[in-house]
């Protein structure tokens, strides 16, 4: 018999996808296609916004919107409490996204992602350099 494998984000499983359908996103399936999605787009707006190439009002709301449906999921799904670190980030980026401060919405949708998807921050590039300073060598 084989264990049950199931999103850690959503609660899907093989058996009871997400509405519209989903598949596994990684080799462990522990997350599906479906969060990493909202969680990279989430991030790509918010990079977007802090770095002045959009200044779209819809976007704004829409990742508001999007962050969270994502949380509610993630409570009615998994059965967690009000205080997960993922239900908690997604509420903060919101309250971000409602402030207008996406500087801070932008470090925190790196946080969700790195906490979900387990990828670091940042272009390859940039986490070369990091890898490099962190050795003592280079700027």
């Amino acid at each position: 018999m084989t264990k049950q494998r199931k999103c850690r984000v959503c609660g899907c499983t093989d058996e009871a996808a997400c509405p519209g359908g989903c598949s596994w996103a990684d080799r462990t399936r522990t997350i599906c296609t479906a969060c990493t999605q909202v969680v990279e787009w989430i991030v790509g707006v918010c990079r977007d916004m802090d770095q002045g190439r959009s200044t779209d009002a819809m976007s704004a709301a829409r990742v508001a919107v999007r962050a969270g449906r994502l949380a509610g999921r993630r409570l009615k799904s998994v059965g967690v409490e009000l205080d997960d670190p993922i239900v908690m980030l997604t509420v903060r980026i919101a309250e971000a996204v409602t402030a207008g401060a996406w500087p801070r919405a932008y470090r925190l949708a790196c946080k969700l992602r790195r906490r979900v998807t387990g990828r670091p921050a940042g272009s390859p590039l940039q986490r070369a350099a990091q890898r490099q300073r962190r050795k003592g060598g280079g700027a």
